[in-house]
């Protein structure tokens, strides 16, 4: 019956491997960090080019990504998207973004093929508290990075998941490597 354990345990990795294969595949993970925004803050129903760049495992520049950053509406949670496209080096992107209204919005950033990378929540002010200029502002390269710990997930749970579904195999080797024999099944 200690074959049932080990068929067990070998199933278990062999699941979560298949389970997180596609972000692995992917070439591990990458950090965005989002270029400084404006001095005066961010205000709503203007339109901003938002620049960010994309590393790969937070140190070589990614091009080639698919990506945009999304706004998460306070209240509805509705989402708002905006593609981001190449400029400048290598890694780069730049999307034009509208908050429509004031808040405390939640925004993330796709950069596929890697994980979404969340980041955080952004104060929006009332479109009321500044003039508008019918320029698109560009936001300068004067960097003040916005990462997260997202980009480590995969790696780390897929870890945990192995050490998890390996736990039996030890069990088993150690005690055939002690001379014990394995484990009978219950009389009844």
């Amino acid at each position: 019956m200690w074959w049932y354990r080990l068929a067990a345990g070998v199933a278990g990795a062999t699941l979560a491997l298949v389970t997180l294969a596609g972000p692995s595949l992917a070439g591990g993970w990458a950090v965005t960090t989002i270029d400084a925004l404006p001095d005066g803050g961010v205000v709503a129903g203007r339109t901003y080019r938002l620049g960010y760049t994309i590393r790969q495992h937070g140190q070589h520049p990614f091009a080639g990504a698919r990506t945009a950053i999304t706004l998460i509406a306070p209240g509805s949670r509705d989402r708002h998207v905006f593609a981001g496209v190449p400029d400048g080096p290598a890694g780069h992107y730049v999307a034009e973004v509208t908050f429509p209204f004031e808040g405390a919005w939640d925004w993330e950033v796709s950069q596929e093929p890697f994980a979404v990378q969340t980041l955080g929540t952004i104060a929006v002010a009332p479109a009321a508290s500044a003039v508008q200029s019918p320029e698109v502002p560009a936001l300068s390269a004067a960097s003040s990075p916005v990462s997260g710990w997202s980009g480590l997930a995969v790696p780390l749970v897929t870890l945990l998941l192995l050490g998890v579904a390996a736990w039996p195999l030890v069990g088993l080797l150690r005690r055939r490597r002690l001379g014990s024999p394995p484990p009978l099944a219950r009389a009844r």
